[in-house]
């Protein structure tokens, strides 16, 4: 939703494993497209098959699991093990967001720049494009292809953002944890990395446990 309502089109075509993630983005492509006379609008505009037939993305979920998800599961799992964060309490889950989420998110921002400014090899046993995948995107012309995008009216993106975009916080906390912070800790920073994230998730920790006390 976020990328329909930033950019104002969508895919001709959608290709997807099964995941149970991508069925509500397949009820959405196929009803968006549902209008066109094209041979893959409707339901033809969104197709199955196995994620392991893709070798960029599985490339880029490798490279994502090495540089940047591998690191964050460990570190979690340490705290974990050290008794320092309960992943059962409710509690210390609205910390762990609050002190994580925008630090990992900001991670995840930088790691896509940096993929989407690398360089992709020609392969020697395909015939596809190579080259920096944004320059790819911006300019496909560049490279003897050309935009494939199906414009969408403003009036049809309010209507399924209204159906379909949920307002979240950037921490994924709760109002009633944020409320809470911001009546303890009204002048808390944010962490610049998972250690000053992991002092911080033991000082709300305790402030919050004195507070109940």
């Amino acid at each position: 939703m976020e990328s329909l309502i930033e950019n104002k089109i969508i895919p001709k075509v959608i290709r997807c494993d099964r995941g149970t993630e991508n069925v509500l983005l397949s009820g959405i492509q196929a009803s968006l497209r549902m209008r066109d006379n094209d041979g893959l609008s409707g339901e033809n505009s969104f197709m199955y098959g196995r994620s392991t037939a893709n070798q960029r993305i599985e490339a880029f979920w490798t490279h994502l699991l090495k540089s940047l998800t591998s690191f964050y599961i460990d570190f979690l799992t340490h705290m974990i093990e050290d008794n320092i964060f309960d992943n059962s309490s409710g509690l210390h889950l609205q910390i762990i967001r609050f002190c994580f989420m925008e630090l990992i998110q900001k991670e995840l921002d930088t790691n896509l720049k940096e993929w989407n400014l690398h360089f992709i090899r020609k392969s020697k046993n395909a015939d596809g494009p190579h080259g920096m995948p944004q320059i790819m995107y911006t300019v496909p012309e560049l490279f003897d292809s050309e935009e494939k995008g199906i414009n969408i009216d403003e009036e049809t993106i309010k209507l399924y953002q209204e159906i379909y975009a949920i307002k979240y916080e950037k921490t994924g906390c709760k109002k009633v944890f944020l409320d809470l912070i911001n009546l303890l800790l009204p002048n808390i920073q944010k962490p610049e990395s998972a250690e000053e994230a992991k002092h911080q998730f033991i000082y709300i920790l305790n402030t919050i446990n004195q507070y109940l006390d």
